[in-house]
């Protein structure tokens, strides 16, 4: 009896090449984990985010020199342009090292930040306190309260913050409070929660949609390699029945010719050694 010698069998259209880099432990046509697209994707939005910190940044800068200079012309005192450049330069370097390093901010959560985010804080209302026009720097001030970690009620106690700041220190400076600009104010603050919100859930659903696109293609890559095993078990099943025929067409003819040659061995050799020959 033939004993085959056990080596794994390969369909048609298979090869038993590995491709270059492949790791010998893993199985022949298996598909790789589509994990480097999302990585990719993820650095991408990574770098993005980081450029746009950076044009935050300047944009602090440049309002703070544009308010430092108006300010400084504006004003009559020695003693108050020498507050104002002293208090302007403080607070760029503090945004500088506590803030936003090399441009990114780098609030999160615990007490450092929050001495951080102290520190500018009155910093920026002893400006506003000695001139209006450091309400340019706002913009900045709101921005940094929305760049605090999600979810969105962690950004709602730095936007009201920062709204306090300015409807307090316009208080100081005009000598009276002003309820239209508490009004304003907390109507600035609301809206910007609501964004941070609303941004919040298309975060979430962006992350979701990403998740599910990333477990159909997972799925579409298990139905394929399937597919393709059933197709190359369907090949070795046609090829084990053609064999198998082959074979026993084969011993059939063999045993027609055997019994043939032995009915004539006996009144005809020479006949029976032709069936044999």
């Amino acid at each position: 009896m033939l004993v085959a010698e056990a080596r794994p069998r390969i369909g048609r259209g298979e090869s038993s090449a590995r491709p270059a880099g492949e790791s010998p432990d893993r199985p022949i046509g298996r598909c790789p984990p589509d994990g480097g697209r999302l990585a990719s994707e993820v650095r991408s939005a990574t770098v993005l985010l980081d450029r746009w910190q950076r044009y935050w940044s300047r944009l602090f800068y440049g309002l703070l020199v544009v308010s430092t200079g108006i300010a400084v012309a504006d004003v009559e005192s020695d003693g108050r342009r020498l507050a104002i450049v002293s208090l302007a330069a403080a607070l760029a370097l503090w945004y500088r090292h506590a803030l936003a390093r090399d441009g990114r901010v780098v609030l999160g959560t615990g007490v450092r930040p929050l001495v951080a985010a102290a520190g500018a804080a009155a910093l920026w209302s002893s400006l506003l306190v000695l001139h209006g026009l450091f309400v340019l720097l706002m913009f900045s001030a709101y921005h940094l309260a929305c760049s605090t970690p999600m979810p969105a009620r962690r950004a709602l106690p730095g936007i009201a913050a920062v709204s306090a700041i300015l409807v307090t220190t316009e208080s100081v400076r005009q000598g009276g409070f002003e309820p239209l600009q508490l009004v304003f104010y907390a109507a600035v603050t609301l809206a910007l929660g609501l964004f941070i919100a609303f941004m919040q859930a298309i975060h979430q659903q962006s992350e979701e949609r990403r998740r599910l696109i990333s477990e159909l293609e997972t799925t579409q890559g298990e139905l394929a390699e399937s597919e393709r095993r059933a197709g190359a078990l369907a090949e070795r099943q046609r090829l084990a029945r053609e064999i198998h025929d082959t074979l026993a067409q084969g011993f059939a003819s063999i045993v027609t010719l055997y019994e043939a040659a032995r009915a004539e061995v006996a009144s005809r050799p020479e006949a029976a050694s032709e069936y044999l020959d």
